[in-house]
C-alpha cells in the first residue's frame, strides 16, 4: 500500500514553497542524510521527507529559530507522520534525547556538501566515523559561531551536548 504523504509528495511541496536556494539545500540535506544512513541506519523514507521538508517554515515566515517549529506544525497540518514532525521541530537546535532519525538529519543540515564554514570538512569526515564525535563537533562549531557573534547558544542545545557527553564518556568507560 502506497503512503498518501510520499517522498514524491514531500518533494513537490518543497519545490513549490521553497526558494531555489533553500531547494536545493533540502535535497543536498536528502542526499546527506541517505549517506549517514547507509552507515548509522534508520528508517529512509523517513529521512528523505524530513530533509526535503526541513525548511519549509521560512516559507510560512519563519526566521532562523523559529522556522523549525513553524515547518513542523504545517507538515503536521499537511498530515505528514509525528516521526517527520519531529524530525523538522529538532534540526535547527536540537533536544535532548534525540533519536537516530532526529540526529542524522540535524547533522546532515550542518554538513550538506554546499555547507562552507571553518571546521565542515572535518566534521564530515568524523560523521561517517563517529556519530556522537561529529554532533559534539557541529555543535562546538555552531556555539563558538555564535558566541563571536555576541549570542548564546540555544537551551535545548545545550542539554543536547550534555546528553552526548555523557554517552561519549559511557562509550569510553
Amino acid at each position: 500500500m502506497r503512503r498518501r504523504n510520499s517522498i514524491k509528495r514531500a518533494k513537490a511541496l518543497a519545490h513549490r514553497y521553497l526558494n531555489r536556494s533553500r531547494y536545493l539545500h533540502s535535497l543536498s540535506v536528502a542526499e546527506m542524510s541517505l549517506a549517514l544512513q547507509e552507515l548509522w541506519g534508520g528508517d529512509r523514507e523517513l529521512l528523505v521527507k524530513a530533509a526535503l521538508l526541513h525548511d519549509l517554515g521560512y516559507a510560512f515566515g519563519g526566521k532562523a529559530l523559529t522556522h523549525a517549529g513553524i515547518g513542523a506544525k504545517r507538515v503536521a497540518m499537511l498530515g505528514f507522520e509525528q516521526d517527520v514532525v519531529s524530525i523538522i521541530g529538532c534540526h535547527t537546535v536540537g533536544k535532548k534525547g534525540m533519536n537516530l532519525e532526529e540526529q542524522l538529519v540535524f547533522l546532515a543540515d550542518g554538513i550538506e556538501e554546499r555547507r562552507n564554514y571553518p571546521g565542515v570538512e572535518e566534521i564530515r569526515w568524523l560523521a561517517f566515523v563517529d556519530r556522537t564525535e561529529a554532533l559534539l563537533s557541529y555543535l562546538a562549531s555552531t556555539r563558538k559561531y555564535l558566541e563571536e557573534q555576541g549570542k548564546e547558544i540555544h537551551r535545548n542545545s545545550l542539554l543536547m551536548i550534555e546528553e552526548l557527553e555523557m554517552e561519549k564518556e559511557w562509550k569510553n568507560s
